[in-house]
């Protein structure tokens, strides 16, 4: 027997526990939430859900059972009725760090980092000596752009719990961005030795021995989370990443094909493989590709921008244009979009017989120039 099989069984075993406490002891709050619990852990929600309703029904002032459920209303996608459980939690017991951390976890995933920062603060100053604080913080801090920050806190995760692998891994991405170029490396050696089937880890240092240029180095490491993992579709990206670092296109986009094959919706990958379509000159593929990450993602700017510039090349300028006008609508700040626009309008000007609106382009093109050199002085 499988340990998945004797984990059923073991389930079942305390589910019918727990079914038959509950007969005898309908009251029983306690009951209910072991049962919860049992219930989550073998993935029926819903019925997991109802007994921390009833949970709460029969002891409305259980923080525990508002941060539980919480937690698992986060799972099935209620992300503003696990907040509310979180914030009642904090009500009930302001002392109680774990509904500050779930509340900053779920904060942090919802980009609203200076509320998650203020909540990671608020559980570690109740709960001083957990890893796991420390850790999701640094984290956080990687996000917010504060590196120091982060690893601060992922040295202290790791002073906490030496063997907190996850720390190790996101302190080698903060020493890398650094540039503790051997340091960072030094952390993903060390999460190797303690556990060497662990593909992200592998993934992370072929990332930093691309960064550093060391090619061969990089290849082996990305060949080995495949080996270990042959549907991980993040690996065949960076995979294909590399080989566009050593030039090989042909490799590349087969790196790319497979990430896909793996994650159809992977919008990243057909913006980067348009990319590679377009400096390679294959322009329909990359407009298909273009089209299909903006059809997956309608506010990626530097899709439509340079979904423009491949239709300028194919002789679709007003198509161009309402690519770059979008462009810039979804962020005024990027300057590359108003240089190409400029350029476009002076084509445009090119193949206009009327001088009253070759001079209009014109006014436009300048406009636009100055535009993006004012943005490139900032």
């Amino acid at each position: 027997m499988s340990k998945t099989d004797d984990n059923t069984q073991e389930n079942l075993a305390l589910l019918a526990y727990c079914d038959e406490f509950i007969k005898q002891n309908p009251d029983s709050a306690i009951a209910y939430g072991g049962r919860a619990y049992v219930k989550e852990s073998m993935g029926d929600l819903q019925g997991a859900l109802e007994d921390y309703n009833k949970v709460i029904l029969l002891a409305p002032n259980d923080e525990e059972a508002y941060s539980a459920r919480g937690l698992l209303k986060s799972k099935m996608g209620d992300i503003q009725g696990a907040l509310d459980d979180y914030s009642r939690a904090i009500v009930l017991n302001p002392a109680y760090a774990q509904a500050y951390y779930r509340r900053g976890n779920l904060y942090s995933d919802l980009n609203r980092w200076e509320e998650a920062l203020k909540d990671y603060d608020k559980s570690i100053a109740l709960a001083p000596d957990d890893a796991y604080g420390y850790y999701n913080r640094g984290l956080l801090k990687m996000k917010m752009g504060d590196l120091q920050g982060a690893l601060a806190d992922d040295n202290k995760a790791i002073a906490l719990n030496p063997y907190e692998l996850e720390a190790y891994l996101n302190r080698s991405k903060v020493k890398f961005n650094l540039g503790l170029y051997q340091e960072a490396l030094a952390d993903c050696d060390k999460v190797i030795a303690l556990d060497p089937d662990n593909i992200l880890i592998y993934c992370n240092r072929g990332n930093i021995k691309k960064g550093m240029k060391d090619y061969e180095g990089a290849l082996k490491d990305y060949n080995k989370a495949i080996k270990l993992n042959p549907d991980d579709a993040d690996v065949y990206l960076n995979r294909g990443n590399l080989y566009s670092d050593m030039g090989n296109s042909k490799k590349a986009l087969a790196n790319y094909e497979k990430a896909i094959a793996l994650k159809p919706d992977y919008t990243i990958v057909y913006y980067i493989r348009g990319c590679l379509r377009f400096e390679t000159k294959d322009y329909r593929g990359a407009l298909a590709d273009y089209d299909k990450c903006i059809d997956l993602d309608p506010e990626n700017e530097l899709a439509y921008n340079n979904r423009g510039a491949i239709k300028s090349r194919l002789e679709d300028l007003d198509g161009a244009l309402a690519d770059y006008n979008k462009a810039i609508a979804l962020d005024p700040n990027d300057a590359f979009a108003f240089v190409n626009r400029a350029d476009l309008y002076r084509k445009l000007a090119q193949k206009e017989s009327d001088k009253g609106k070759i001079m209009e382009l014109l006014r436009k093109a300048e406009a636009d120039d100055k535009m993006a050199a004012d943005l490139q002085k900032q």
